[in-house]
């Protein structure tokens, strides 16, 4: 059953998803917005990019200096951070 608390709280909300819609219509078409949105998703992209070269061979960074031995004695290469 609607009671009047709950009506408003509709009609409000209502309210608001209408104003959302109509400032998402203006932002979509807005291109310097694009832009940026665009040259942050760029900057964020680099940025995993450069942080998933830091777990390159992480598990076997992670063993000691013993257990990085090859099979023939020498010792296992292993990427360094840049």
């Amino acid at each position: 059953m609607f009671t009047y608390k709950r009506i408003y709280l509709y009609l409000k909300m209502t309210k608001i998803a209408e104003e959302f819609l109509v400032k998402a219509d203006e932002k979509a078409f807005d291109l310097d917005h694009r832009d940026t949105i665009n040259h942050n998703i760029g900057k964020y992209n680099a940025a995993v990019e450069r942080g998933l070269t830091k777990f390159e061979n992480l598990e076997l960074k992670k063993e000691g200096p013993y257990d990085q031995m090859e099979s023939n004695g020498e010792p296992r290469q292993i990427l360094t951070r840049i």
